[in-house]
């Protein structure tokens, strides 16, 4: 249980990469004008969207994988609780 719990702490840290890739990627695009070669800032920005999607798979499976160890009833419905 408490490694479980651990590995979703790592959920804040991931989506900070994520953003960070964002940025990156933002300020490559900020600064194309004057790049001298587009295909190092088209592969730069592909590899950093492609390491996002990575990141955020990972923090999809993390959030899966609670969900299935700790399924939560659904609201009541008429006095029945639906599962």
């Amino acid at each position: 249980m408490r490694d479980h719990k651990s590995r979703l702490n790592f959920i804040p840290t991931l989506l900070e990469q994520v953003l960070d890739n964002t940025d990156r990627i933002g300020s490559l695009v900020a600064d194309a004008e004057s790049a001298e070669s587009i295909d190092l800032l088209k592969r730069e920005t592909e590899k950093l969207s492609a390491r996002n999607e990575n990141l955020l798979h990972l923090i999809a499976n993390l959030l899966e994988e609670e969900q299935h160890k700790h399924p939560r009833a659904a609201p009541k419905a008429e006095g029945m609780l639906i599962y």
